[in-house]
């Protein structure tokens, strides 16, 4: 995927102690119990 002009393979929300909140990849968006991604698809 491309974010900020970059290519990526995963996106990690993490917390300040680096516990992992979200993973967002091309094939999965997984989320810790008690949080939610919300994918904003792009208006054409």
């Amino acid at each position: 995927m491309i974010v900020a002009d970059k290519e990526c393979s995963e996106i990690q929300i993490v917390t300040k102690d680096n516990e992992l909140i979200a993973s967002i990849t091309d094939e999965d968006v997984i989320e810790k119990d008690g949080y939610k991604v919300v994918c904003v698809p792009t208006e054409n």
